[in-house]
């Protein structure tokens, strides 16, 4: 996500990071196999305001969806804050060993 010559408040921020979070729901994808459950997560970063976000999604639906600000400097470690937050909401929802999960990361 681009913020040209805007001023971003962690409030632009999140709610840049629950936009991205409603597109991946309404997002084309792949077909789901039946058991298996894919998280897409992104971070991203604005001078001092980072933050990351993701969708956890089934065969149905989108089954869980997150977003915030994280302490972290740049992006790609935001991601990876994204990923411990969303191995962390799969496992809370007790979907370990009854299916594949698949991270998508949205960094290029």
């Amino acid at each position: 996500m681009v913020f040209e010559r805007k001023w971003s408040t962690t409030n632009n921020l999140l709610f840049h990071s629950k936009m991205r979070a409603l597109m991946w729901v309404r997002s084309v994808q792949e077909e789901l196999r039946y058991g298996w459950v894919n998280f897409n997560v992104s971070g991203m970063a604005n001078e001092d305001e980072v933050g990351c976000g993701g969708v956890l999604r089934d065969l149905d639906r989108a089954r869980a969806l997150f977003s915030g600000p994280v302490a972290a400097k740049d992006s790609i470690t935001a991601e990876v804050g994204a990923i411990i937050i969303a191995l962390d909401v799969y496992l809370a929802m007790g979907w370990k060993g009854k299916g594949s999960l698949i991270i998508e990361i949205g960094s290029n």
